[in-house]
């Protein structure tokens, strides 16, 4: 029965020792796991920091287009259309007066 008893008490010690070294070798990759996931979140943040500069001319420029300045700037477009229509439009009729002569 003595036997029985210390062989038994060798292979829990035996079990015990493989589950402990088991359980260090998982929390040490974990460890590494965890660092890993650390290093990946920076960079995004780094790449999410980079994106908000981009967002935020988005912003201005949106800003600017519903504030008006986009129908100023058109309408000062618009002047200088009318102003090159009516010197084609008189050079059409300088011509169209040469023909007739």
């Amino acid at each position: 029965m003595n036997l029985t008893l210390i062989i038994c008490a060798i292979v829990i010690t035996v079990a015990f020792v493989a589950f402990v070294i088991e359980a260090i070798k998982t929390f040490t990759q974990l460890r590494r796991s965890a660092e890993s996931i650390e290093i990946l979140s920076m960079n995004a943040n780094n790449r999410i920091n980079t994106i908000d500069t981009a967002i935020e001319t988005a912003k201005v420029i949106s800003s600017g287009i519903s504030s008006g300045w986009l129908k100023m700037i058109a309408g000062i477009m618009g002047l200088f259309a009318v102003k090159k229509a009516k010197q084609k439009q008189s050079e059409n009729a300088e011509g169209n007066r040469k023909d007739t002569e």
